[in-house]
């Protein structure tokens, strides 16, 4: 299954994770149940902005790592058949949690 069409972003994402624009640290609380108390889990996410080599795929994808490994968040492809550029970008600042650690500098 690719899961909406992500799977011709999945070679993308280990360049997220080599080189990200965006690093974000966070605590999440964790509640295994109500007989026991809480425990928070650090969190990093790393958010990569990605233009596809065929130049024809433009998005982003977000990962993160704590203490059970990596897991994958989402991959957003701007694409002809999805909202404009402005919901992509109010779907990525959704993702950015907690506080930024890191951010590519863009520019000179």
């Amino acid at each position: 299954m690719t899961k909406q069409g992500r799977a011709p972003t999945l070679l993308l994402t280990a360049d997220a994770i080599r080189d990200p624009d965006e690093v974000w640290a966070s605590l999440d609380v964790i509640r295994d149940g109500a007989d026991t108390p809480p425990r928070l889990r650090l969190v990093r996410r790393y958010i990569a902005w990605f233009e596809a080599p065929d130049r024809q795929r433009n998005g982003f994808v977000v990962f993160e790592t704590g203490p059970d490994g990596w897991r994958g968040i989402t991959a957003y492809e701007l694409r002809a058949d999805r909202p404009s550029v402005t919901t992509m970008l109010d779907t990525l600042d959704c993702k950015r949690v907690g506080i930024l650690l890191y951010r590519r500098k863009v520019g000179g």
